[in-house]
């Protein structure tokens, strides 16, 4: 459009020393007028032509620019999403591969808190569930194996204590590291006040209602009840890592059910059993609840339940302590460490516990 312009005003010079040329002939005085004249509406109109091309041009330089700065602006933009996509995806997979083990995956119906007990019936036609011990990669069993014919001897104190760590998604990594931390203190506090303690870990989440209870990833064995030294113990519970998704409670104590059943000391006179439950929340299978802590009651277990912040439900930590005295709350995970688990009130180091 503009160059048309510059066409339109040359062509107007051109025309108008064309008629001077060859027009009349008044005299030389007039046609340097005239040349004058040509000359100077040339300049004007080129000069404004060049004005308008030369404001234009420096328009639409600018609008570029700003489309650029704008483009460069939701590059970075992108830069930085994708930078943060790329360490979310990474601490991903360093929590997965730390775990190690397969990600719970919701079913066509979604999740379901159905537990199914395996049963084995006894010469009375009373049903008993019992499920035999895991077994590792290579075949052997991750418990200790059941020995029911040792006897302790008269006045000896053996103590049988499980701790259960909740280890669902509502606990940050950093708060289950608080619990790590108060559990080694308490097994320190119990070591040294009864001669004969074993200890054991089990951390429980998710439940596959596909597999049996040991041929669960998430409701696990971290440590096998036995005797440890106050550094071996220390280290294998810093060692448990952080599962982080659902909570199934009365599989959990299944399980613990279990590991007691599977202790050296298990029908030994005199030996005392505890169990120690954390939690944060609430049982994603609360229907089973009772059923699965009255069967810790059948083998006499002493059951404390500690709960943290105000999400828990208390009537499933009654539940499962059987009584108010074992039920403790703590506010919040830095506090835990005030807690104390009176045992001597339920345990006697005379064979009569």
């Amino acid at each position: 459009m503009y160059l048309s312009k510059v066409i339109f005003a040359i062509g107007l010079c051109v025309s108008i020393r064309y008629v001077s040329a060859h027009g009349d002939q008044p005299g030389e005085g007039e046609e340097t007028a005239q040349d004058k004249f040509a000359t100077f509406t040339l300049q004007a109109l080129m000069t404004s032509v060049i004005h308008k091309v030369t404001a234009d041009f420096e328009n639409r330089l600018n609008a570029t620019e700003l489309k650029l700065e704008r483009a460069l602006t939701e590059i970075q933009g992108l830069k930085n999403e994708n930078k943060i996509l790329a360490n979310g995806l990474s601490n991903l997979e360093i929590k997965f591969e730390k775990l190690n083990y397969q990600k719970p995956s919701k079913n066509t119906t979604g999740y379901t808190d159905r537990l199914e007990e395996p049963s084995i019936k006894n010469t009375t036609g009373s049903t008993d569930v019992l499920e035999g011990p895991a077994t590792n990669a290579t075949g052997s069993s991750n418990e200790p194996e059941l020995n029911q014919t040792e006897t302790n001897p008269p006045g000896e104190c053996l103590v049988d204590v499980m701790f259960a760590l909740d280890g669902s998604e509502s606990i940050p990594p950093t708060n289950f590291e608080k619990v790590k931390r108060w559990v080694i203190a308490v097994a320190q506090r119990i070591n040294a006040s009864y001669p004969n303690v074993q200890f054991g870990v089990i951390q429980y989440s998710h439940y596959f209602i596909e597999r049996g209870l040991e041929d669960q990833p998430y409701i696990r064995t971290e440590i096998r009840l036995g005797y440890h030294t106050d550094a071996e113990f220390e280290r294998s519970v810093n060692d448990i890592p952080f599962m982080g998704f659902t909570t199934y409670t009365a599989a959990a104590l299944r399980k613990i059910k279990n590991n007691f059943v599977n202790s050296r000391n298990f029908n030994k006179s005199g030996n005392a059993q505890v169990l120690i439950l954390l939690t944060d929340g609430k049982a994603a299978d609360r229907n089973y609840l009772t059923q699965s802590a009255q069967m810790l009651r059948d083998i006499d277990v002493i059951p404390f339940v500690v709960g943290v912040g105000g999400s828990v439900d208390v009537s499933e930590m009654k539940i499962i302590a059987g009584e108010d005295l074992r039920v403790l709350r703590s506010l919040d995970f830095s506090d835990l460490q005030k807690l104390n688990i009176n045992l001597q009130r339920y345990i006697s180091c005379d064979g009569s516990a």
